[in-house]
């Protein structure tokens, strides 16, 4: 076997079986466009796999030639399976490309679920064709020249059939990277190893610095949870309990719920978001050696309980309602059922991640709401409180109907259209406004013009000026109006392009906008086209917080709760059932988890043995339009802004009510006077 470590990331080569990889967290299939069983690689993933993947695989199927899916791994003993569909050779074409996109999708993925270690088979080569020695080149190459990107995966290997195909890897190996120049870190005795620094070749440059820079962004995002970095991410308490249960050898099923005990005031409903995260760090949560080191150095607990957190693994199950759900108060937006120790650890994740998004989610639709089918931008990034607030939110605001964000890491890692132009320094840089309009529209011609930086109105007349410049050349696209009172101007500025002959340039206003401050404006019939919304949105700041609970609700097959004054709990499993009248919604009812009202139940299996299920796996644009669909449903009152009367109607069922009485009678420590 060829080994070699480039910046900490070791490549290998080996022949072998890629179902019986034990070690590595992914293996990639070789598939088909179905993700269905076949001959060659797929044949030998889906035996060993068993029925349940093809049967996941459905959902994503079929595929494209250089594209990547992934799916959990379910007989395998690895965590997951990439499935790629390589270019048949001779007819999809760009062959070399397609290729190369597979193995770059793959790693793509990898990151993104936080994986270390993945394998590959020498994709297309077999019945596809594809002539092994320009496959390992593409293969190899493709794989060196994403080495800079990766932080998360830290083993590559590539599983050969024979012997032949295993030297051929290792050749291309040893050429690809003879330039490189070893670097001290890269240089464990006994591998095969070279340098992490390049200053030509695949022009890798410093491996190191790069790598740790994109280390420190994808803790500080949130992004890239895998290995996991997380861990720790939790309340003192949350591991001080978890080592008396240890100890107690409390480790029955416990089923844990979230909820917001009530709605911020202004709120007719809190449009749920965040679950993608909260399943994300599920998969991948793991204590690294360092995180051990230092739980160790506080002196609170054993060498036999930083012993069992070591192998720590999340195997439950989560409930939730997908993204983009409306949800009212006391309704379980999830519910985690697991052993008692792994749903305690998380408590403090999975309340910070669904806080945030709900809480931006939710304000972002009132926004959108009082826009009435205007385009709202995310201007908020800079204000916000944090970098994974910031790039949370845009995602949360995109699923609530807002259009774009000027959040550029946002776009890629979400796909969010991003939108942008100008600032005041711009045209401050320059010697005067004309000379800085001219200058970006002769850059960027269907750009939007900002004219408030001296005088908002002599600066839309810079605009018309400029328009009888260029003639037909002039293709801006709009004025954007950033301060002042956005009535007034909005309508003069709307007159002096109408009169000029501009009707085509539209208008679009920020600065210190809110729900309120739009439809006060819109109300007047202001010319406005579209809303750049920063701060208050981006903080919500009219209700930045949510009164959210994650509590103990059964546990070993009973049902708990607790009696603290305004903060109840609805015991055992719950499912809520919405009810519609006419294609309205028009009340929920929570009930027990095995009980059938009538109404379509809101909570979905989303994990199961720790693994995501198809309804696990949101496609943003999906949740985007579920969401809207959603909230067209409710009545016209609760999708105002102002206060529903009355409000939705929320009731718990007479099974779910008699179920916490019982219980309440059977507390032993009901009644007993504290004093």
């Amino acid at each position: 076997m060829a080994q070699l470590t480039i910046n900490g990331i070791t490549i290998e080569c080996v022949r072998g079986n890629i179902a019986s990889q034990p070690d590595m967290d992914a293996i990639v299939n070789a598939a088909n466009a179905g993700l269905r069983s076949g001959g060659g690689v797929a044949g030998a993933i889906h035996r060993a796999a068993g029925p349940g993947l093809e049967e996941e695989g459905r959902a994503l199927a079929p595929i494209r030639p250089g594209q990547a899916v992934i799916t959990g791994a379910h007989r395998l003993p690895n965590r997951y399976v990439i499935h790629c569909l390589g270019p048949v050779y001779g007819q999809d074409e760009p062959a070399a490309e397609l290729l190369a996109n597979c193995y770059l999708n793959a790693l793509r993925l990898a990151e993104q679920r936080g994986i270390q270690s993945i394998a590959f088979p020498a994709i297309s080569t077999g019945i596809f064709g594809y002539p092994i020695t320009e496959a390992a080149r593409v293969a190899m190459k493709t794989v060196l020249e994403e080495v800079p990107r990766l932080s998360s995966v830290s083993q590559i290997r590539f599983v050969l059939f024979d012997e032949e195909s295993q030297q051929l890897f290792e050749r291309l190996l040893d050429e690809l990277t003879k330039h490189m120049s070893p670097s001290p870190q890269d240089t464990p005795a006994g591998n095969h190893t070279r340098g992490a620094a390049m200053a030509s070749g695949l022009g890798y440059g410093h491996l190191s610095t790069f790598r740790q820079r994109t280390d420190d962004l994808k803790t500080s995002s949130g992004q890239g949870f895998g290995n996991n970095g997380l861990a720790l991410f939790t309340d003192l308490y949350e591991l001080t309990m978890l080592q008396a249960y240890f100890e107690e050898g409390m480790t029955e099923q416990a089923v844990f719920t979230l909820f917001v005990r009530r709605l911020p005031p202004r709120r007719n409903f809190l449009l749920a978001c965040g679950v993608d995260s909260v399943l994300e760090f599920l998969e991948t949560v793991r204590f690294c050696e360092e995180d051990l080191t230092y739980l160790h150095s506080l002196g609170l607990f054993s060498d036999r309980f930083l012993g069992w957190l070591r192998d720590f693994r999340f195997t439950g199950e989560v409930h939730a309602v997908p993204e983009g759900t409306p949800v009212f108060s006391n309704e379980p937006l999830l519910e985690v059922v697991a052993p008692m120790p792994e749903a305690q650890l998380i408590e403090t994740f999975v309340m910070n991640q669904v806080h945030v998004q709900t809480v931006q989610a939710s304000k972002a639709q009132r926004v959108v709401t009082a826009a009435k089918g205007r385009p709202v931008v995310d201007f908020g990034a800079r204000r916000m409180h944090g970098i994974d607030a910031a790039l949370k939110s845009a995602r949360a605001f995109w699923i609530a109907g807002v259009a774009s964000t000027s959040n550029v890491l946002a776009g890629k890692l979400y796909g969010v259209p991003v939108a942008g132009t100008m600032a005041h320094s711009y045209i401050q840089a320059h010697e005067n406004e004309m000379a800085a309009f001219r200058a970006f529209a002769q850059v960027f011609p269907e750009t939007v013009l900002l004219v408030d930086t001296y005088d908002t109105l002599a600066g839309v007349q810079k605009v018309i000026d400029l328009a009888k410049a260029l003639g037909d050349d002039f293709k801006v696209k709009a004025v954007r109006l950033d301060s002042g009172d956005l009535l007034a101007l909005s309508r003069e500025a709307r007159r002096m392009l109408d009169e000029a002959g501009l009707e085509k340039v539209e208008i679009f206003a920020s600065g210190g906008l809110n729900e309120d401050v739009i439809t006060t404006l819109l109300s007047s019939n202001a010319p406005i086209d579209g809303f750049g919304v920063g701060t208050s949105m981006g903080v919500s700041s009219d209700a930045p917080d949510l009164d959210i609970a994650y509590k103990l609700s059964e546990y070993a097959g009973k049902g708990r709760l607790k009696l603290s004054t305004g903060k109840p709990i609805l015991p055992g499993r719950k499912q809520v059932f919405r009810i519609e009248t006419d294609g309205q919604d028009v009340g929920d009812v929570i009930a027990c988890v095995d009980e059938n009202p009538v109404g379509r139940p809101l909570l979905v299996p989303m994990m199961r043995n720790g693994q995501r299920l198809p309804e696990g796996r949101f496609d943003l644009t999906a949740a985007r339009r579920y969401a809207k669909e959603q909230i067209a449903r409710l009545p016209e009152r609760v999708r105002a802004i102002t206060p529903a009367d009355p409000p939705y109607l929320v009731e718990v069922s007479k099974t779910l009510a008699d179920l916490q009485q019982r219980i309440i009678k059977d507390l032993p420590d009901h009644g007993k006077s504290s004093g």
